[in-house]
């Protein structure tokens, strides 16, 4: 629990950001010396940025057939984010809910939780998307965000192009290339996240090209539960680099890595019971290398890439032990057939292995495991009217060593109705395919209940068909009201033949020895009712009102219905894990010359049902539900010098402390997140 008074922070940071308001020399009400490049373009350059998670190519951004959103490297310094679930709070349609200090559940259009399966996460198209587990380990993905050029967020069936997991969104995350400035940064967060953060970046230009490299330090060391005890510590240390070569001649090379360890201590797992206040904390431990290399011949009509990478991942935590291996290889190639028409191949393959060590809760029908991956993939594009009509059609056909062979089509058409409005629609299939985690991990959770009764839930492996499979239909309008202010809506509805969840195996069983009684129930990994959802997603952007360099405001709505759902299963994320509605709105404004006052207030609605507190709740099917809850951030940026900048800001400034999310991996406690305030300080050497 914060351990400064809400009203006491608020004054603070009042107080502060007044008297820099107040002491900084009157000028021009936008800010200069290259703090807020993107803030000076108009509406109209912002739409012809170029994103290339859509179609493996690039495209303006106002012309694809798709729910697009862009988050560039200024929006991302005006949210003051330390991490990059932080930084993605601000787009329509995705659900960010922080579950403690180093764990997330992210998802786009539903089935949130910390195990969410159905949302593909990218960088610089190297996959994050752990297969051991069907998840993103958000915690292993602490990059240096000022070395983001954007963020590519496509809502939406991404399979035809991207493959398995791509069910309802890709994160693609962009890197700057190796040209700049060496900078130092730190970042401090006080009071409940306690939070310190050192980097220190290295640029070395080339004659076409460039070197960076960076080292980075964070520490993120209290995190406070509702019954107001310090639950995690977590540190983090990771160094890594990028090489950039022919930016002006037709190949192009890029060589990146990163080499990264986390270090976190928690309480001892207790299936939904709260640790003693006595109870000591276990270290844990995650590490990670990853390298990845990309070859590109520019031709006069058409484009060639060649990328691989290798990636390696492991993690030493209480429930779990492993090592995972990936390698992939891709190859596609962008073609111009002419005036009117356009083809995208390619192909690829990828190799998995880990090796599981059994842990007193979790163990391995085999402990090691290989899967290959193959994947085909073809899209082509059409044009008519003037180019004002676009057909895209495409599929991804892949076939893996575990789940056999799936095809992932999709049809999309975009009519320019005029230069500032496009129509689009799109009709998609894709999938997702099973963790090693669902076919051969039997994992037995233990804890008790108000009574003293010894309570063990044993969740048992499944090798038969536990694919899910989603047809969605989508449909959209962007329209350029003004010069300098854009809207985007979509619309859409998925129909799932089957959801992911829990099959009892049988009745439970109840014994009696000397510790007292014992009940225990056994389930299996399941695909169960099929469900139906459907959704709104609407975003407003305008730059360049009055002292307003940016403002950007976004809405959502989201129904989730299930078919009767056969006795004895439960889907694995809750129905009402994801709120029916959210509303966010953010505002750059400003105030004299170099110095800029950025603000944001979110409302997210009421979880209807969540994960129960106790095992009482949970043994007889009840669900527990979080309140809605809105807060307030705001930060004041002030460059003084070309290459020195300092922020002074806070998160949740309004409202009490109250839990986003919470999941049953984690404990029954909630996870507060509380007023921070913070500053970071960068300078350009």
């Amino acid at each position: 629990m914060s351990t400064v008074p809400a009203s006491r922070e608020a004054r603070t940071l009042a107080m502060v950001l007044g008297a820099v308001v107040c002491c900084t020399p009157a000028g021009a009400p936008a800010e200069s010396n290259g703090l807020s490049d993107l803030a000076e373009l108009s509406l109209e350059d912002l739409l012809r940025v170029e994103v290339v998670s859509v179609s493996k190519k690039e495209e303006a951004y106002f012309d694809t057939a798709a729910a697009t959103y862009v988050l560039t490297s200024e929006d991302i310094a005006r949210s003051g984010a330390t991490s990059l679930p932080e930084a993605l709070r601000a787009v329509p349609g995705l659900q960010v809910a922080r579950v403690s200090s180093s764990d997330w559940a992210i998802a786009a259009r539903g089935f949130n939780g910390v195990w969410s399966n159905k949302l593909l996460v990218m960088v610089d198209g190297r996959t994050v998307f752990s297969p051991l587990f069907s998840q993103v380990f958000w915690d292993a993905q602490e990059l240096p965000l000022d070395q983001i050029e954007r963020i590519e967020v496509v809502r939406g069936p991404g399979g035809a192009m991207w493959g398995a997991n791509a069910v309802n969104g890709v994160i693609n995350v962009i890197t700057k290339p190796a040209q700049g400035k060496s900078t130092i940064q730190a970042f401090r967060v006080a009071d409940q996240d306690l939070t310190v953060a050192a980097q220190l970046t290295q640029q070395v230009p080339l004659e076409d090209g460039g070197i960076r490299g960076y080292l980075r330090y964070a520490d993120r060391t209290n995190d406070a539960l509702t019954n107001g005890e310090d639950h995690r510590i977590w540190d983090e240390v990771r160094g890594g680099f990028r090489i950039d070569y022919g930016h002006e001649s037709r190949d192009e090379f890029l060589l990146t890595g990163a080499v990264q360890k986390d270090q976190f201590a928690q309480h001892e797992f207790a299936f939904l019971t709260l640790p003693s206040t006595d109870a000591t904390l276990s270290t844990s431990q995650a590490k990670g290398a990853h390298v990845l290399g990309r070859y590109t011949r520019n031709g006069d009509r058409g484009v060639t890439t060649v990328q691989a990478y290798y990636d390696r991942s492991e993690r030493y935590q209480q429930a779990i032990d492993y090592v995972n291996d990936t390698y992939d290889l891709e190859i596609r190639s962008y073609r111009d057939l002419g005036e009117h028409s356009t083809l995208n191949v390619g192909a690829g393959a990828r190799l998995v292995s880990d090796v599981f060590t059994p842990t007193a809760v979790v163990e391995a029908v085999s402990p090691e495991r290989s899967t290959v991956l193959w994947n085909v993939y073809a899209q082509g594009e059409r044009r008519g009217l003037d180019g004002r009509l676009r057909l895209v059609l495409g599929a991804k056909i892949e076939e893996s060593s575990t789940s056999g062979l799936h095809v992932s089509p999709t049809a999309r058409l975009a009519h320019r109705v005029s230069e500032r409005q496009l129509v689009w629609a799109a009709a998609s299939r894709a999938v997702t395919t099973p963790s090693r985690t669902m076919r051969d991990f039997t994992a037995r959770l233990s804890g008790s209940m108000s009574n003293g009764t010894q309570f063990q839930y044993s969740m048992l492996p499944n090798d038969g068909d536990l694919v899910e499979k989603v047809t969605a239909y989508e449909l959209g309008y962007r329209i350029a009201l003004t010069r300098r202010i854009e809207a985007d809506l979509a619309v859409y509805r998925n129909d799932y033949t089957g959801v992911l969840g829990t099959q009892l195996t049988g009745p439970p069983t109840i014994s009696f020895g000397p510790d007292g009684a014992l009940v225990e129930v056994a389930a299996q990994w399941q695909i169960g009712s099929a469900a139906t959802t459907m959704g709104t997603e609407l975003a407003l952007e305008a730059s360049g009102l009055g002292p307003f360099s940016l403002v950007r405001s976004g809405y959502s709505y989201f129904h989730l219905s299930l078919d009767s759902a056969p006795s004895g299963w439960s889907p694995l994320s809750v129905a009402g894990s994801t709120p029916s509605h959210q509303v966010f709105a953010s505002s750059t404004l400003g105030v004299r010359q170099g110095l800029l006052l950025d603000s944001t207030v979110r409302w997210v609605s009421p979880l209807d049902s969540v994960i129960p507190l106790t095992l009482d709740e949970f043994a007889t099917g009840a669900h527990a539900s979080l309140d809605a809850y809105f807060t307030l951030d705001a930060a004041v940026r002030w460059s003084p010098l070309t290459n020195f900048s300092v922020a002074l800001g806070g998160r949740n400034l309004v409202g009490p402390d109250s839990p986003e999310f919470q999941d049953v991996l984690l404990g029954n406690s909630p996870h507060e997140v509380g007023r921070v305030l913070y500053t970071q300080v960068r300078w350009g050497i």
